[in-house]
């Protein structure tokens, strides 16, 4: 979580193979906000990624924030199942269209 390269991490069950995706893209840098609880400012002593992440019911998207972010960002996973696919071709299709009202 903690760390100087943000990405998230695919893993291929069948060959145990990973790699990293969306490496230090926008997306999955930890943002520096200051949070706040019950209207206080809360100083987090340090920046996180990418922390939730989720596939929808089909398997075809996954939707993933960081801790500080107001948006919910997704890509296809037909993009990212493959190590051999672009890095360039993958940052082209994050979409960040949903904001998370709190």
């Amino acid at each position: 979580i903690i760390g100087g390269s943000p990405a998230i991490i695919v893993l291929n069950i069948h060959t145990w193979k990973s790699w990293r995706v969306l490496d230090r893209h926008e997306s999955v840098t930890p943002k520096s906000i200051l949070p706040s609880v019950n209207g206080r400012p809360y100083d987090m002593p340090w920046e996180t990624g990418v922390n939730s992440i989720a596939l929808d019911e089909t398997g075809y998207i996954i939707y993933y924030a960081s801790t500080l972010e107001d948006k919910l960002f997704t890509v296809p996973t037909k993009l990212i199942r493959k190590p051999s696919i672009s890095t360039e071709v993958v940052e082209a299709h994050v979409f960040a269209g949903m904001y998370i009202i709190s």
